[in-house]
């Protein structure tokens, strides 16, 4: 997994009215967004914040010939899929699999898949999440790189619940793969809570008791929204309203997928 981007072409000027500069203005960024320059140094950007090296200059000219070097003829599509607990994210990325065909990776299920393995690194996991709290970026990220790994022939992945701190972002990102965008399904507290005291009532899983669910919102909103906010300050955000019921829900995500007609 290297490095990538997905920028739409970007449209030409088409009134008359519009200028020479207007139209200079186009040619540049339509050359830029179609060779993924703004996303190259927009990640470049995000490892020296996350490294901070010494020598800024000489780390970007040994990165640029890195991912020179990696470049491949095909490369993932790949979806971060974030919302507080109970905003219906399995649900709606079932509904988004069974449409488009897409790779649904779970990070919570990761984790806990390597809990069953009875590893040190598995017992690690299982006491962070059992209290609720994120678990380490060391940890997660490798684990969710070989899930990654493990369907070579996916084209769109859409990762479930990751990443849910700022310091997993931009070192997924710098190590692992550029995301295409943040699908980011917002819902209020009461219908969270209400959605999770119904599981907890059919599934009995003691993550969903009241205390656990408010102590679960409280680090989606400490940790996970500046993440959020990062990627909408980049341009790579999209919103959907998850308060509404399922179909509901899907009807405007489904939307978001559909090719524009021409």
């Amino acid at each position: 997994f290297g490095v990538f981007s997905c920028s739409p072409p970007i449209p030409r000027p088409t009134s008359p009215m519009a200028t020479e500069n207007e139209y200079k203005k186009w040619k540049a960024e339509d050359y830029l967004g179609g060779r993924s320059v703004h996303s190259l140094f927009e990640h470049l950007t995000a490892e020296l914040i996350l490294h901070k090296p010494n020598a800024p200059v000489e780390y970007m000219i040994q990165r640029l010939q890195q991912m020179k070097d990696d470049v491949t003829p095909t490369r993932p599509s790949l979806i971060f899929v974030l919302g507080p607990p109970g905003s219906g994210r399995g649900t709606q990325c079932a509904k988004l699999v069974d449409k488009f065909g897409f790779k649904h990776i779970v990070a919570s299920d990761v984790l806990r898949n390597e809990v069953v393995t009875g590893s040190e690194q598995g017992r690690i996991v299982e006491s962070v999440m059992r209290e609720g709290d994120v678990v380490p970026g060391d940890i997660a990220i490798p684990l969710i790189k070989k899930a990654l790994e493990a369907h070579a022939d996916a084209t769109t992945f859409l990762i479930d619940g990751f990443p849910m701190e700022m310091a997993q972002a931009l070192a997924f990102e710098a190590d692992v793969c550029e995301c295409r965008f943040v699908l980011h399904l917002e819902c209020s507290e009461d219908s969270c809570k209400q959605r999770l005291a119904h599981r907890e009532k059919l599934l009995k899983n003691p993550i969903d008791s009241p205390a656990m669910v408010e102590k679960r919102l409280a680090s989606y909103k400490r940790e996970c929204l500046p993440v959020v906010q990062y990627f909408e300050a980049l341009g790579k955000v999209r919103r959907i309203n998850a308060d509404g019921g399922v179909d509901q829900v899907w009807k405007e995500l489904e939307l978001l997928f559909m090719p524009t007609p021409l």
